[in-house]
């Protein structure tokens, strides 16, 4: 049934149709066909039959192909598709694989140093593969596990949605040579990166972070799969991208997870840049908290948690909480009566969990911040707060899994702000360097006091960055 929505929901039965309204698209394809070909060696002869009634006979001898240099592109015999619009497919094909295979480096997919890479204008003939109007397009593979590309002739959003189509999937064509098994959050992340890798002038991803998706659920974990939740990872992604060593770690990750699960081969490839999973995701959720990217300023603010210009602060939080590797934003605002030292206590009830600490001072058009994790309670500070700094966000985060599941609810922590009362090393890279010099750089806890600022790319971030910032309106209600 979840093949049918994807390629031909007639064949739905009625109680499983969803009014079209209360409906979210369904932008690829790829994940329900990878979930029945994983289920045929179980599924009823029948089943496998209605399975490739949708799916299409598709001939290994056609009379409806063009090519060029690494693609077929087929049209189904009833055909309706212009030749001008097949040549186009072929020139965007061509830039996609110019930029995932030769220039980033990417392994081209399975088959094609002996085949072109086939793609099907679906819904064009009985022998060709059906595709729903929602759906973008979808890779699956034929019986010897070459893979191949099912897309529409033309897309209602202009030949941009078409782009970004071409270098989604081909990316998952590309990753069924790495790992095909791989977990959708990571998937489909990375195949959403690749579209701002070959067209970062087409921000179709932006239908992932904002109105209402991941922008404002930043507790779900790094591996929730919820159909929509992990194209919105591509933010993590583009964190990757931005400040871990280019589109280069990005490849370097997948070639890991030729022998490691995703989770372990970013971890890998972050030790190996002298960083962690963990060190990388706090660092990640500072970048989130200032829209630190180079389309920061198309971003929709992340959702906060609350927000304080009153103190001292004594705040539980139960609700909304984060889970492994989901995030949690806090503002905190000057009381008016001047410059002081804000300081913060980051703290869970139990002590078996790790944490994430990112306190980001704002002053005026840019941002510095500091981070620590590990075993609570974290202690961040940050001085001049009320007079250069007008404003701190917190972001927490939770490193560890015990106790929370994706989509199961996060961990339940506190936190203590005080104002004034310190003094002498009230910086809070000073504080940080004091406490957490005994951090051996492995991701099992520690910090640092970099001061750092942000701004555009730096794959280093060791030296200081400077950014102007552009802050979305944030949403009143959640």
């Amino acid at each position: 049934y979840r093949a049918y929505r994807m390629l031909d929901r007639d064949r739905l039965p009625a109680e499983l149709v969803a009014p079209a309204d209360q409906e979210r698209p369904v932008r690829c394809a790829t994940p329900q066909l990878r979930e029945a070909a994983a289920a045929r060696s179980w599924m009823s002869p029948a089943g496998v039959a209605a399975l490739d009634a949708v799916l299409g006979a598709p001939l290994p001898a056609r009379s409806e192909q063009t090519t060029s240099t690494n693609f077929a592109v087929i049209v189904g015999e009833d055909g309706g598709v212009s030749a001008g619009v097949v040549d186009q497919w072929l020139v965007t094909l061509e830039e996609v694989w110019t930029a995932e295979v030769d220039q980033t480096g990417f392994d081209a997919p399975p088959c094609t140093d002996q085949h072109y890479f086939d793609v099907y204008i679906g819904n064009t003939g009985a022998d060709v593969p059906s595709i729903e109007n929602d759906v973008y397009g979808y890779v699956t593979h034929y019986g010897n596990d070459c893979p191949y590309m099912v897309v529409h002739g033309d897309y209602p959003g202009g030949w941009g949605a078409a782009e970004v189509t071409a270098a989604h999937e081909f990316q998952h064509g590309i990753q069924s040579g790495y790992d095909w098994w791989e977990g959708d959050w990571w998937m489909e992340a990375t195949a959403v990166w690749a579209e701002e890798l070959v067209y970062p002038d087409v921000n179709d991803y932006l239908q992932y972070l904002n109105g209402g998706s991941w922008m404002d659920y930043p507790e779900y974990s790094l591996f929730y799969e919820d159909g929509w939740h992990e194209y919105g990872n591509v933010a993590f992604i583009l964190y990757l991208d931005e400040y871990q060593g280019g589109a280069q770690t990005v490849r370097n990750m997948w070639e890991r997870c030729k022998v490691e699960d995703a989770d372990q081969a970013i971890d890998s490839e972050l030790v190996a840049l002298g960083w962690s999973l963990d060190e990388g995701f706090v660092d990640f959720t500072a970048h989130l908290s200032g829209h630190f990217f180079e389309d920061g300023d198309l971003w929709n603010a992340v959702w906060t948690n609350g927000n304080h210009s009153a103190y001292p602060v004594d705040q539980a939080v139960a609700q909304y909480t984060p889970e492994q590797y989901g995030s949690n934003y806090i503002e905190f605002l000057p009381d008016g009566g001047g410059a002081t030292t804000l300081e913060v206590t980051l703290d869970t009830d139990d002590a078996n969990e790790k944490l994430g600490m990112a306190l980001v001072a704002f002053e005026g058009g840019s941002a510095t911040y500091d981070v620590d994790w590990g075993a609570p309670p974290l202690t961040l500070s940050v001085a001049d707060f009320g007079g250069a700094v007008d404003k701190v966000v917190m972001a927490v985060s939770l490193l560890s899994s015990t106790g929370t599941q994706p989509g199961s609810g996060g961990v339940s922590y506190s936190y203590q702000a005080t104002v004034g009362g310190s003094s002498g090393d009230d910086d809070a890279a000073d504080d940080d360097d004091d406490a957490d010099d005994d951090d051996d750089g492995a991701g099992d806890g520690g910090g640092y006091g970099c001061g750092c600022r942000v701004d555009g790319r730096d794959s280093a971030m060791a030296a200081p960055l400077l950014l102007l910032l552009v802050i979305a309106l944030r949403r009143a209600t959640r």
